[in-house]
């Protein structure tokens, strides 16, 4: 695992744009953190379950992030059926933060994403698993999502908040 830390923590350094695979929950959660981590404006967020964002060390990069005042959007897609824990501690946090939106969309969307300042991203296409894709500087994944989901035409936009 600490290989695994190193090699993100070298790619996200020198803003590479070498695809990473993960294949597990912890690499997933590692991604997750240092996607909050060193944002310095916005991540957003699409997910049904936030089962990955339960996390300890997760719930802190997020208490990073929104302390270095970066905008988090959060979209809860399949909402109605996605089964969300509402005491989930990174919605709770999100929902009392005025730096975080939370807001669900009742349809199931194609996949699950993190994106970060227009460039970083993790990718999930296979719902359901923490097999996933991700880099630190690839700018047209990111466009594509922030655009069609988080843009001001995008999904997000009106979609209804959290409640």
């Amino acid at each position: 695992m600490q290989k695994y830390i190193e090699k993100l923590k070298k790619l996200d350094e020198e803003n590479s744009e070498e695809l990473i695979s993960n294949g597990s929950e912890e690499h997933a959660i590692e991604l997750i953190n240092r996607l909050l981590i060193n944002a310095k404006k916005n991540v957003n967020i699409i997910s049904s379950k936030l089962s990955l964002y339960n996390n300890q060390s997760v719930i802190d990069a997020l208490k990073i992030a929104l302390k270095n005042n970066v905008s988090i959007k959060l979209l809860l897609d399949n909402y109605a059926d996605s089964g969300v824990d509402k005491e989930n501690e990174f919605l709770k946090i999100c929902k009392e933060n005025a730096g975080c939106s939370v807001k669900t969309y009742k349809k199931q969307l194609k996949a699950h994403i993190i994106t970060r300042d227009g460039k970083a991203f993790r990718y999930c296409e296979k719902l359901g698993s923490n097999t996933a894709v991700a880099s630190f500087n690839y700018p047209s994944v990111v466009k594509n999502a922030d655009e069609n989901v988080f843009g001001d035409s995008g999904i997000f936009s009106s979609a209804p908040s959290f409640s």
